[in-house]
């Protein structure tokens, strides 16, 4: 009897330069709706910094990465336990692999971000019938005048509990001097990935959403077995050639 158990976590965070400024664009720039005080969409202050500010034909300026910060933790977990037992000419083996997955992620990155971001171009400042420029998009800028404006906000933290189990089974059988015949089955199944409070998806014709009862879930799971042919030429052991097959 053997077997081996392993951890692994991962605990990553990627932060801006200007976090700690607060929610610099609603109380220093003073402009409404910019970075976030909620505790459930910000959670820690994770919405401070400064907005982006998008001018066409200009260097934009703020804080350009609206995919920050990001705050991810991985966790995983694996127990393998295998058994032997030989008799005559058989040398049994089987055993059970199990995995668990943790996964813990926040990061508002679609769209414009948690600090949001204006976009100023020739349009909102130019006469009817003529032709724009550059200093059209800074105008709109000096006046306040974005033809585009958003923020990208994350209510829940996003939370996947996951579960792996496998079983074997394999027979080594000497079934002559030269002649090892090895048969084995795996059977693996992956039920579907949950959150902690139970939720899990099912299949639907329609797109897929939590659900707590009435449809088949959909899963993996297969068996898979295999077989291998040893052939020695010569004397087994003593390093003469062999023939190999399996399928």
């Amino acid at each position: 009897m053997d077997g081996n158990w392993g951890l692994s976590d991962m605990n990553q965070q990627v932060l801006t330069s200007d976090l700690a400024l607060g929610n610099f664009g609603q109380d220093v720039l003073g402009i409404p709706g910019t970075n976030d005080t909620s505790a459930r969409a910000c959670p820690e202050g994770r919405c401070g910094g400064i907005p982006y500010f998008n001018i066409a034909g200009y260097r934009g300026f703020g804080q350009v990465d609206g995919w920050s910060p990001l705050f991810r933790q991985e966790k995983s977990y694996s127990f393998t336990h295998n058994f032997s037992y030989s008799k005559s000419k058989h040398e049994l083996r089987w055993g059970y692999d199990i995995v668990k997955l943790d996964l813990s992620h926040w990061q508002p990155e679609i769209g414009s971000g948690p600090r949001g971001e204006f976009d100023f171009n020739q349009g909102m400042t130019l006469p009817q019938g003529a032709t724009g420029t550059d200093q059209n998009a800074y105008a709109s800028f000096l006046l306040g005048l974005p033809n585009n404006m958003g923020k990208s906000l994350q209510w829940d933290l996003m939370t996947t509990r996951e579960w792996q189990h496998a079983l074997y089974f394999r027979d080594r059988w000497q079934a002559t001097r030269n002649l090892t015949l090895t048969l084995g089955l795996r059977y693996e199944i992956y039920p579907l990935v949950r959150h902690p409070g139970g939720l899990r998806y099912y299949l639907r014709p329609a797109p897929l959403r939590p659900s707590a009862s009435g449809i088949l879930p959909a899963h993996g799971r297969g068996d898979f077995p295999c077989a291998q042919l040893l052939y020695s030429l010569h004397n087994p052991g003593s390093g003469d050639p062999a023939l190999h097959g399996s399928g």
